[in-house]
């Protein structure tokens, strides 16, 4: 028997694709599976002297892999309507990793370490309130619950406990507000999301994704009618699954669109070596069949159905 050329293989699993019973569904799965080699590579058996941007990108590259994953997992699964979800932090990852590389090089590898360490106190401080009351509460042992709620290594009462906890935190956001000022931010503050998007020219990204996808993890006026299924001063249905073939193709179809961009932007001029292990022509394909199948037929997903029209006065 003669063996399966690359370019036979390809083709099958396109033809494949194109008689499934959901062809983008199929097309994404490969198209991601054609960037799993250089993500691989990218995030394997690394060395890390420092923590700073390059390992940031590094998480952020394995991060699409897996937000893209999980779409694919719910699509498939009986919680489609929950699809979108991952694409918030894979729209805002684009947007915080291409903010990163515009910031000056000596300075940006001490923003990285210091908002970690930032967020890191301001956790120990909430968790050393929340947690001691959690285990009274849950516990009949209230001297093994107050053993247990303690830190490994915490010796310290409660109150100088937070005390602690609360001075560093408070003196890494100082160091942040410094290194804030220096680089011309408003008031030493982090740019907000949207700032960060309008800063790299990001922001038809951010009107458009952003605002869809954060609609899946918001308690959102918007999301909350499409539950509502039936006829206008009739009987109706109460369920998140009326969207859900929506919900399945917009997170599909848009989670490709930002995984490219990402991948173009950030992951590519970042790790060129890396990337080299893609298989180009693949790549080009599955993305083609998601994106430009879709541009043809008119058939990329709004962000109001004509569906949802009924409803108006």
């Amino acid at each position: 028997m003669c063996p399966v050329s690359d370019d036979e293989a390809l083709w099958q699993k396109v033809d494949d694709a194109l008689n499934s019973d959901d062809t983008v569904l199929e097309a994404c799965r490969n198209y991601i599976e054609t960037l799993s080699p250089a993500i691989d590579a990218i995030c394997n058996g690394i060395n890390v002297s420092r923590v700073g941007r390059n390992l940031i990108y590094r998480c952020i590259a394995k991060r699409m892999q897996e937000n893209v994953g999980a779409i694919i997992a719910f699509a498939e699964s009986d919680y489609s309507s929950m699809s979108p979800m991952p694409l918030r932090p894979l729209c805002e990852d684009l947007i915080y990793g291409c903010w990163l590389r515009g910031l000056p090089a000596e300075d940006v590898d001490s923003f990285v370490e210091m908002s970690i360490w930032t967020d890191i106190l301001k956790g120990m401080g909430v968790q050393s309130r929340f947690l001691p009351r959690a285990y009274k509460t849950y516990t009949l042992l209230p001297n093994e619950a107050q053993s247990a709620s303690d830190p490994v290594g915490a010796k310290p009462d409660e109150p100088e406990r937070d005390a602690i906890f609360e001075t560093a935190h408070l003196s890494y956001r100082q160091q942040l507000k410094i290194l804030g000022k220096k680089l011309g931010w408003n008031n030493g503050r982090t740019p907000s999301i949207y700032e960060m998007a309008k800063s790299c020219d990001l922001i038809e990204i951010y009107e458009f994704f952003y605002h869809g996808a954060s609609k899946s993890v918001h308690s959102d006026m918007h999301t909350m009618g499409r539950m509502v299924w039936g006829t206008p001063g009739g009987s109706f249905n109460i369920s998140s699954q009326n969207f859900a073939n929506y919900y399945r193709l917009f997170a599909l179809a848009y989670s490709v669109w930002l995984a490219e961009e990402l991948f173009e932007r950030l992951i590519a001029p970042e790790f060129s070596k890396e990337c080299l292990l893609i298989d180009g022509q693949a790549h080009s394909v599955w993305l083609a069949m998601v994106l430009t199948g879709l541009a043809r037929n008119k058939a990329f997903p709004p962000l109001v159905t004509k569906e949802e029209l009924r409803w108006r006065s």
